[in-house]
């Protein structure tokens, strides 16, 4: 009996030991989707401030015009939305149950994939509207 509490035991805390580190995986996967929006979001901001400089010369009245604004429009949306996510994220506690934690940071993934291919589709119609 007092092998088999043991033996529970240690099961028990290797299988703890598993979930937190499916956590710290899951968590790592998420920033590493941050890391990536983040180096499309300055080639994004770049574009937008292409498309700044372009605007001047480009007639009111033209469909190009209102393709250049809808872009840095989507473009702003992208980064307002980047920066809500990045005030709102917080890196589950140590103390959260692993079932919490593995809910949390599935949605903040799936948060951060959005966001990801928002970014990426708001730089390419910026490249689409300045002609590149």
């Amino acid at each position: 009996m007092k092998y088999a509490t043991l033996i529970l035991a240690a099961s028990f805390i290797l299988l703890s030991c598993n979930d937190r580190k499916a956590v710290e995986t899951l968590e790592k996967a998420t920033m590493d989707l941050h890391d990536e929006a983040m180096k499309s979001m300055g080639a994004m901001n770049a574009v937008a401030s292409d498309i700044r400089a372009a605007l001047p010369g480009v007639d009111s009245l033209s469909p190009r015009y209102d393709s250049l604004q809808t872009a840095v429009r989507t473009i702003k949306k992208a980064e307002a939305d980047m920066m809500d996510w990045m005030q709102q994220y917080n890196s589950p506690a140590e103390d959260m149950p692993i079932e919490a934690a593995t809910s949390y940071l599935t949605d903040q993934k799936a948060k951060m994939a959005k966001n990801l291919k928002d970014i990426q589709a708001a730089l390419a119609q910026g490249h689409g509207a300045l002609g590149k």
